[in-house]
């Protein structure tokens, strides 16, 4: 489960740079963590809401389920200018290979310990630190004199020419600051590129020109086998989930925090997750969604095969009327709702040992970076109804 979060005025820094938005959105990313161990597999993007009632502020976070193609509209020039990086890579590691075959074993043979401390002592980066501290002697008087120049403090005049001067002068070594950096900031990328452009355009000919690789099909790889094998396969709170999982596949792809807390409060504990390991109930939802991505058809049929006793589904039905009433569904949600609770009922059992098939439509939808198919429910009893019309006499 991977979740991302992306400010809209500020970018991917604005949780560290802002009071306000850390203050804001890091006690919504803090109240999601628990609830993001029970998401199914996928990646989703956060988006934090503010709602006004009753002149009251509060925040709600939204989840939407995102492709690895959504995100590359984040990049500008669709990743052309790191060309050059490749050729920066072969040449750093051709160097590396070099330092290590000739240089490292003679400096490792003459660098002492003490050596070796000495010289990061006098590294640059550490020499301008000590040398404007207590370490550097000839700064020894300064702390006497700042010790003087504090007991004689004296008022001065902000409007006085000389702070006008301090003032004019800052300004004018920011300024200078700035445009050194932009400058030089400019020269280093120039001469970058015109270094290693040329290289980089040429080893991102050769490797368009390289065969592409065979792409993976995910239904071969061992996680997904395993779990399709025990599609007829589980306890209640596997079938529980696998429903849940259904329901959500059948809706908009979006999921509000302050729906999953109603949905937890009402039948979190009913469902078994909440009491079993961190690790086995992640395992859980893990399997059934696979089962239900891949299979949408067969796991819905199969639910009945998961719950064995009458007690076990109609502990399901009830979950499912609490829910119902209280969480917004849509059209398709709805269906599947009725196709679920008939598929539960006694009258389904009697006429599936009578034999009668049961027909599910499926809707190609590439909902969540692969094509899926998605179940139609309703249409096993429209089906069931048509052929008793055609069989009345």
């Amino acid at each position: 489960v991977i979740v991302g979060l992306m400010h809209k005025s500020v970018g991917h820094l604005g949780i560290f740079v802002s009071g306000a938005v850390a203050k804001r959105e890091h006690s919504q990313i803090v109240d999601l963590i628990e609830y993001i161990e029970h998401l199914p597999p996928g990646l989703y993007g956060m988006q934090v809401e503010e709602q006004k009632a009753n002149g009251s502020v509060r925040y709600d976070v939204m989840l939407t389920e995102r492709r690895v193609e959504d995100l590359r509209v984040l990049q500008k020039y669709g990743r052309k200018d790191e060309a050059p990086f490749k050729a920066v890579e072969t040449v750093s590691e051709a160097l590396v290979s070099g330092y290590e075959t000739f240089v490292h074993p003679a400096v490792s043979a003459v660098v002492t310990p003490t050596g070796a401390a000495m010289r990061r002592a006098m590294h640059p980066q550490r020499a301008q630190r000590w040398a404007v501290s207590d370490l550097n002697p000839f700064l020894w008087p300064l702390k006497g004199m700042a010790d003087m120049a504090r007991a004689n403090r004296a008022p001065r005049d902000n409007d006085g020419p000389m702070a006008m001067m301090e003032r004019w002068t800052a300004a004018m070594t920011s300024a200078s600051l700035d445009l050194y950096r932009d400058l030089r900031d400019a020269a280093v990328e120039n001469t970058f590129f015109r270094t290693y452009g040329p290289a980089g355009i040429g080893m991102a000919v050769e490797e368009r020109a390289a065969v592409p690789e065979e792409p993976i099909d995910v239904r071969d790889t061992p996680l997904v086998k395993e779990a399709l094998s025990r599609i007829e396969e589980g306890t209640r709170t596997a079938a529980i989930v696998r429903a849940a999982l259904l329901l959500m596949k059948a809706g908009t792809g979006r999921r509000r925090l302050s729906a999953m807390k109603r949905a937890r409060d009402l039948v979190g504990k009913d469902i078994g997750l909440l009491d079993m390991p961190a690790e086995e109930a992640r395992e859980i939802i893990r399997e059934q969604s696979y089962i239900v991505d891949y299979e949408p058809v067969k796991a819905l049929l199969a639910l009945p095969k998961l719950l064995r006793t009458s007690a076990d589904r109609r502990r399901l039905l009830d979950l499912l009327d609490r829910l119902e009433g209280r969480i917004e569904a849509n059209d398709k949600q709805t269906t599947l709702l009725a196709e679920i609770r008939r598929l539960l009922s006694e009258d389904d059992a009697d006429h599936k040992a009578k034999g009668e098939p049961i027909t599910v439509t499926l809707v190609e939808e590439p909902a969540k970076g692969h094509p899926e198919a998605v179940a139609r429910p309703g249409t096993a009893h429209r089906a069931r109804d048509a052929r008793r019309t055609r069989a009345r006499p």
